[in-house]
């Protein structure tokens, strides 16, 4: 029984969520670790700019807070060395359910999509 407890906390920790890039041009050389600026739209983007990379994450029905799921997207585009993260797209999609007792649980995933930029001189 303490072997489930353990197990089923260890669960709640895992980040289940599926992240895919697609590369649009080459990514720039990280000179050092740096923070990812958050942008609500291609509009709010008030400097030159080349896109790097579009970033999807998928919560796989986790029901993750949005901050969580843009948390994860922002770390991806600090990997690869954007500037920033403008977002681009939110959508929920019903993924069927299960009968948990003798109630219906249904199943949502959220997917967010953003595209990575850097900054040009």
């Amino acid at each position: 029984m303490k072997t489930l407890v353990i197990l089923a906390l260890a669960m709640s920790f895992i980040s289940c969520a599926s992240i895919d890039v697609l590369k649009l041009s080459e990514y720039p050389q990280i000179q050092s670790p740096h923070d990812v600026q958050l942008i609500s739209s291609r509009a709010s983007v008030t400097r030159k700019f080349r896109e790097i990379a579009m970033i999807s994450v998928d919560d796989q029905g986790w029901e993750r807070a949005d901050s969580h799921v843009v948390g994860k997207m922002l770390e991806q585009a600090r990997q690869i060395g954007a500037d920033a993260l403008v977002l681009t797209d939110r959508e929920t999609n019903s993924s069927g359910g299960a009968v948990v007792g003798n109630v219906w649980m249904s199943g949502n995933n959220k997917v967010m999509r953003g595209i990575a930029i850097v900054y040009e001189n």
